[in-house]
């Protein structure tokens, strides 16, 4: 009489890193990637599922949050899980800045062309700054946008001033 062992098959699943902004859901599932099927067979003959979460909420700050792993049983598969990464990124802030209106040479900017805005709180910082005289033509006005909340990133923003000659 002759005894036949036969191993498990190797099968290793791993969660696909993701990422996303501040305040947004987590996805629906996370993906996975299953390496080591044998006999066209797929995760259907799982008797376990594998499943995919993460500590990270909606209001989670950025930053680095695992994706782990758990389940995951099947006859002839000896299952590896492999955890993942979520990226949670700082979110974008929504600048409005409109070109201002000309203005004639010898006109110091002020709150009239520099008076771009956001969508969250926080402060702009312009260049050049209120109180300088523009030469003639077209000049392009720089704001950086500084939010009050760390969840949020800096943004850069810039329109266009038309100078008029003076008479």
């Amino acid at each position: 009489e002759v005894v036949l062992t036969i191993n498990k098959a190797p099968l290793t699943v791993t969660a696909v890193n993701a990422s996303r902004a501040y305040g947004a859901a987590n996805s629906p599932e996370f993906e996975l990637v299953y390496a080591g099927f044998v006999n066209d067979e797929d995760a259907s003959v799982l008797t376990t599922a594998v499943s995919a979460s993460t500590p990270a909420k909606q209001d989670s700050p950025p930053g680095e949050y695992p994706i782990e792993l758990s389940g995951g049983e099947a006859a002839n598969y000896e299952i590896t899980l492999v955890n993942g990464t979520l990226t949670v990124g700082r979110q974008t802030p929504v600048i409005t800045w409109a070109a201002p209106a000309p203005i004639t040479y010898g006109t110091a900017i002020d709150s009239k062309q520099l008076n771009a805005q956001a969508d969250v709180d926080g402060s702009f910082v312009y260049t050049p700054q209120a109180g300088e005289i523009l030469d003639a033509g077209e000049e392009t006005l720089w704001a950086t946008f500084n939010p009050s909340n760390d969840n949020y990133a800096k943004v850069d923003a810039e329109v266009v001033l038309t100078i008029n000659k003076a008479p």
